[in-house]
């Protein structure tokens, strides 16, 4: 992506990472904050030195413009005129009254393709209304009865936002593409809660159908055991062949004779969970490095060397270059 500039007024997660993942293809990021306040996710641990901020924004360059001003909104429009995306995550009525609508941006710049992230879509009954992550995901069914009178556990990850993210870079995609057929820009939408539906997929389907999705952790081949010192292994061995390997390494081939995708086989499952609790998370992640069978010691964010590749790599990066003529970035 060499030599596209994309217009980032995204704020929190989907569309900073969107953008992220589009520098990183090549493209030349603009991020364009409100004066005074920025990213609100510059708050969040700030005095840590807003860890996330930095993650979902490093290389990119920037600039604060207020939009409610005829100058902030012209130099906008300047930039407009030059860039190729713009991504924002504004509420349809807010995106209006700035002026980010894709009849006004086009004028300027009929090339250019504009993203719109949002919570619910356009001519939904809830157009507008504001949500999280969280909200979306539990509208869609993604949480578990803890039962027991239990409290929900929200996801250990926005689950939600990053499938947003990852399509808004689809759409993206699929829109320059476009462009490069027919010679004009488009505008693109992403809305959260179909985010939300395509994580729930294959729920629903099974839902549609009046089956049991079978990857609910019933099966013996695909659950999670505890280990001798209180850890946990997980185990996906589907198919037969990584099925027997498994039981190899448990030390007890007889096991893989019987039916693994049988969800009743509750004897088999406590076997197999006796085996387990033999050895340690340690002594487990030693044997799985050896055998190929899908299964894995259950990890953490915290543990040492554990934080995902992507966030290391892009925590590497150097934040924020200053757009020419641009007033001060605000510290991190």
């Amino acid at each position: 992506m060499k030599g596209v500039v994309v217009l980032d007024l995204s704020r929190y997660f989907p569309g900073p990472l969107a953008c992220t993942s589009l520098r990183q293809m090549g493209a030349r990021v603009i991020k364009v904050e409100q004066p005074g306040t920025g990213d609100a996710l510059r708050e969040w641990e700030k005095e840590q030195g807003s860890p996330f901020f930095q993650v979902l924004n490093s290389g990119k360059e920037g600039v604060f413009l207020d939009l409610a001003t005829p100058s902030g909104r012209a130099r906008l429009l300047s930039l407009v005129g030059s860039s190729d995306i713009l991504v924002e995550s504004y509420r349809p009525e807010a995106a209006a009254q700035l002026g980010i609508t894709y009849s006004e941006l086009a004028r300027v710049n009929p090339r250019l393709i504009l993203c719109s992230i949002v919570g619910y879509p356009r001519g939904a009954d809830r157009e507008g209304a504001a949500a999280h992550d969280l909200n979306f995901a539990a509208e869609a069914g993604m949480w578990v009865d803890p039962g027991g009178g239990a409290t929900p556990c929200p996801p250990p990850t926005q689950v939600v936002d990053l499938t947003a993210s990852l399509l808004a870079v689809i759409a993206v995609m699929a829109a320059l593409n476009r462009r490069q057929e027919t010679g004009v820009g488009s505008w693109v939408e992403v809305s959260l809660q179909g985010a939300a539906s395509m994580g729930m997929l294959l729920a629903g389907i099974a839902a549609f159908a009046d089956v049991t999705l079978p990857l609910t952790g019933e099966l013996p081949c695909y659950r999670y055991y505890r280990t001798a010192d209180d850890g946990w292994i997980a185990v996906a061995a589907l198919e037969q062949k990584f099925w027997v390997r498994f039981c190899t390494a448990l030390g007890d081939e007889e096991l893989a004779t019987r039916n693994h995708l049988d969800r009743g086989d509750q004897e088999l499952c406590a076997r197999v969970a006796a085996l387990v609790a033999q050895r340690t998370a340690f002594e487990w992640r030693k044997v799985f490095a050896q055998v190929d069978c899908c299964a894995v010691v259950a990890g953490s964010v915290s543990a040492a060397g554990a934080v995902p590749l992507p966030a290391r790599t892009m925590a590497g990066d150097t934040l924020f270059s200053p757009v020419a003529g641009a007033a001060p970035l605000l510290p991190g």
